[in-house]
């Protein structure tokens, strides 16, 4: 058979091309930090510690089944405020963090929190020792 070659014409040690070839990337040692951080910029929103403090300053006398609307804080228009926060998002963060607030404290049994059909608006009232006692019955 003419040109056909079985054998193999050149030799290749494969760890020392592996070694040439890294030899070839490496380009000293990096000091600079390349990996960039994720940093989010920080909110300026209501918190549920604010909405706690808040719903705590209810005087015992306040009658009973306030709208939990009335401790959301006053909301400033977006032209009053420095931040890029959408006004509806800080709306939104401040009921959240007044509900959230709220059923903690109704879990501690400082508050009592009422709803009662779907869609009706959520209301608060101090927690009496009547009521402690009336809750207490009925869990246990």
């Amino acid at each position: 058979m003419l040109g056909t070659s079985v054998g193999l014409q050149h030799e290749v040690d494969v760890i020392e091309f592996l070694w040439a070839s890294m030899a070839l990337f490496a380009d000293g040692p990096d000091d600079v930090e390349t990996t960039a951080v994720y940093r989010p910029p920080l909110l300026d929103f209501w918190t549920a510690l604010d909405a706690r403090a808040h719903i705590l300053q209810l005087p015992a006398d306040a009658p009973d089944d306030t709208p939990l609307d009335r401790f959301l804080p006053e909301i400033p228009t977006q032209a009053e405020i420095e931040t890029t926060t959408p006004l509806p998002l800080r709306r939104r963060a401040a009921v959240a963090s007044t509900l959230i607030a709220g059923l903690e404290l109704a879990r501690d049994g400082v508050v009592v929190l009422h709803h009662p059909t779907p869609f009706a608006p959520i209301t608060l009232s101090a927690c009496t020792e009547v009521m402690r006692h009336q809750l207490d019955e009925a869990v246990a």
